[in-house]
């Protein structure tokens, strides 16, 4: 600054003890003092101590009006030390200077200028005095009680406030003799100049017998006011969204309503409101005021609104109101939280509501398959992932880690950033019994906030048998190591400074989310030693013929790597080759009518044609179902949606209007997979043909299973290939 050297001077000798007593404006008066000094210092020979010269640097800053309101003045110098002579010499070292000047502001409550307390004999009763630094500058505080003598005390002595921050001091009184009254100054001096602020300090000694009534104690031993909650943790809640807590008060007496008042205050009391109820409107203030009838109970609702990626302090101070004349009775709930949160999702595999699908092709028992996934964590904070493989989707029995591994198994993430998974399977020998697809295993990752992780770790290390206390013996998570070392997760610098609390660990428990993914495998045809499902590019639709009829489809290429119609995700196969379906549809929760589908060809001269099947629901529960499709060649609508209780539902199915001029894709066969919450899985199978109705060919589907109809010239094979899943058929003889 152009001005701050002359803030800044040099004495050889600190500040004298009488200016702090002196009034501020005299101060700067008795600071003047050089800004240049000169000192000379005789040479050191061997065997001899240097000489040290201590300089103190005073700093006064400029006779202006400044209020708390405004931001403090930051005054920047420096001090050049060099040798003195004539001649231009180098700066032998240069040290900086910095200092701010603002208003150094002390805040008390109102009522407590005189803290007025009672006390018998060998007994000692406290009172807190919170302080909260008004001004816009740090102070260091000296709180005394000047007479030694004196029956009170105070706790802590020396206090460093920030700007905005608030600390309480307990002030004791406990009587050393049997004096009816004593009076002291509590004083508050604000280092190193001041101001100084003054409490009034009065104590009485009173028999045990002729004790003053507390208000609202009723006579009693028990506190007046009862609280079902010690604290209240959050956890982490993300930015820009709230979450709210409640917590009952009740009114322990039996006679005296209780007039409270409820006031948030610390660091962090911005991100803390109370939501109270104002005639029919509902309220957020940082107080409120409430009356309690004797033995009623009252709900509080404390909001959390973090607006920043860090941990939050604040206390709720619930304050006895009513008897001036005696010293209010205050109980604080302390309050935290973190704002910001992890997310975590799946990459990589096909999505449903609720859960992912993956599926592992090829597989051929005593030989390792592996398939890669990606976890990617989308939120703000770094994340924790635990995978553990189930046998099915009970979730009930842990896998074998020979038949399945996962690696890595466990590893932190930070944000914005992804993992690849890997799952090696080896499958043992196959039992007679074995479908082509089975569900291999059901895993599930568990996740959430590093910085709740840590926090539950800690916890362990004090109360080590606490997760048995809260999970039966039968359950999972018993087993589950969530406090052992995680890949990278010293990569974390995020700090959690939050104080521990006694529910760490259900709080930790209650915010782990979990992902599930169902993990398929399918086994290679034994018979023809190939895959009866091959694999192929990731999320491609993918039409061929067999080698016969190579020639005469070889246009359909142009239809690869095109998506598969409908919702997200894919529906589970519990076998490639579908069973025939009871006919009896009253026998099923529901069932599909007709399971083949046989379309004309459009024509560039005429529409295509739409066929129909219905769904039937024979449960009487609301059923909701998901169609997946090629959509290349077919428009399917309804896409997805729910069937009332004993009733159906028409689907309509057409050839696209695109497929006019692609006349060498004919015959084209494929499926329509329905998909319905109950887990169950139905296929339609429908076959696009030229120059034939669905009259002329019936016949030929019922008495095929697998829907390829045969006719006079060689017929061809179509392939489905659904997310890395391929489904060929074969004509029959």
């Amino acid at each position: 600054n152009a001005i701050a050297w002359h803030c800044f001077t040099f004495s050889k000798e600190p500040a004298p003890a009488s200016v702090k007593a002196a009034p501020y404006a005299d101060v700067i008066a008795q600071l003047a003092a050089p800004s240049v000094i000169n000192h000379m210092m005789p040479a050191s020979y061997d065997g001899q101590d240097p000489e040290f010269l201590i300089i103190w640097v005073l700093f006064h800053s400029p006779k202006k009006q400044i209020t708390s309101s405004d931001s403090a003045e930051e005054f920047l110098a420096r001090v050049d030390i060099e040798v003195d002579s004539p001649y231009p010499t180098p700066v032998i070292k240069s040290i900086s200077l910095q200092a701010r000047a603002g208003i150094a502001r002390i805040h008390a409550p109102k009522d407590l200028q005189t803290v007025h307390l009672f006390a018998s004999m060998a007994s000692s009763t406290k009172q807190h005095l919170p302080l909260k630094n008004a001004g816009n500058i740090d102070v260091y505080l000296d709180i005394k009680i000047p007479d030694q003598e004196n029956h009170f005390s105070v706790d802590p002595e020396n206090l460093f406030l920030k700007p905005g921050e608030e600390h309480e001091v307990i002030v004791s009184f406990t009587p050393k003799n049997p004096r009816a009254y004593e009076e002291r100054i509590l004083k508050i001096f604000v280092q190193p100049f001041g101001p100084q602020y003054e409490v009034v300090l009065k104590g009485e000694v009173v028999s045990s017998g002729n004790k003053p009534l507390i208000p609202g104690s009723c006579c009693s031993d028990i506190p007046s006011i009862l609280s079902n909650k010690q604290f209240l943790a959050w956890g982490g809640v993300p930015l820009g969204r709230t979450q709210l807590q409640k917590l009952a008060l009740r009114n322990n007496c039996t006679s005296t309503t209780q007039h409270l008042r409820l006031l948030i205050r610390g660091q962090d009391q911005d991100c803390f409101q109370l939501q109270h109820t104002f005639g029919s409107e509902e309220r957020l203030t940082s107080n409120c005021e409430i009356r309690i009838d004797p033995k009623e109970d009252s709900n509080i609702f404390v909001l959390f609104a973090p607006t920043r990626l860090s941990c939050m302090l604040a206390k709720l101070e619930i304050k006895q109101l009513g008897m001036r004349s005696q010293p209010a009775i205050k109980f604080t709930i302390p309050l935290s939280g973190y704002g910001g949160t992890s997310h975590l999702i799946l990459e990589d595999v096909k999505k449903f509501s609720d859960s992912y699908m993956l599926t592992v092709t090829d597989l051929i028992p005593g030989k390792e398959s592996r398939i890669v996934f990606s976890v990617h964590n989308t939120g703000s904070r770094a994340a924790f992932v635990k995978a553990v493989g189930f046998k099915d989707s009970q979730k009930k029995v842990l896998l074998d880690p020979k038949v399945l591994r996962i690696f890595p198994d466990k590893f932190v993430l930070k944000e914005k950033t992804q993992q690849d998974v890997t799952i090696i399977y080896n499958p043992s020998d196959r039992n007679s019994n074995y479908k082509t697809a089975t569900e291999l295993s059901t895993i599930c990752l568990f996740g959430g906030d590093e910085i709740s992780r840590q926090q539950y770790r800690r916890a362990l290390l004090h109360k080590p048998g606490v997760i048995e206390q809260i999970f039966p013996e039968n359950s999972v998570l018993q087993i589950i190591d969530f406090a052992e070392a995680f890949q990278d997760e010293l990569l974390v610098t995020e700090v959690y400074d939050l104080p521990q609390q006694p529910n760490d660990v259900q709080l930790f428990y209650g915010n782990l989310r979990k992902i599930i993914l169902s993990v398929i495998g399918e086994f290679r045809d034994p018979i023809s030693n190939r895959g009866f499902f091959q694999p192929s590019s990731r999320d491609s639709l993918e039409s061929k013929s067999d080698t016969g009829s190579s020639g005469k489809h070889g246009g359909s290429a142009s239809l690869d790597v095109l998506p598969v119609k409908g919702p997200q995700g894919f529906p589970l196969l519990s076998q490639a080759v579908p069973p025939p379906q009871d006919k009896s549809s009253s026998e099923e929760m529901w069932a599909v009518q007709p399971e083949h589908l046989v379309l004309v060809a459009p024509s560039p001269r005429d529409l295509a044609k739409t066929g129909c099947f219905q769904i039937l629901n024979n449960s009487v529960r609301l059923l909701k179902f998901e169609l997946y499709w090629p959509a290349h060649c077919l428009t399917v609508t309804p896409q997805h949606g729910f069937i009332t209780r004993e009733s159906k539902l028409q689907i309509l199915v057409s050839p696209n209007s695109s497929l006019s001029t692609k006349h060498s894709i004919f015959p084209w066969s494929g499926l329509i997979y329905i998909h319905c919450d109950n887990g169950q899985k139905k296929i339609v199978k429908v076959q696009i043909r030229e120059d034939l109705t669905q009259e002329d060919l019936f016949p030929h589907v019922a008495s095929n299973p697998f829907g390829i109809l045969s006719r006079i010239t060689e017929p061809s094979v179509s392939h489905l290939n659904l997310v890395k899943l391929q489904v060929s058929y074969h004509r029959i003889t």
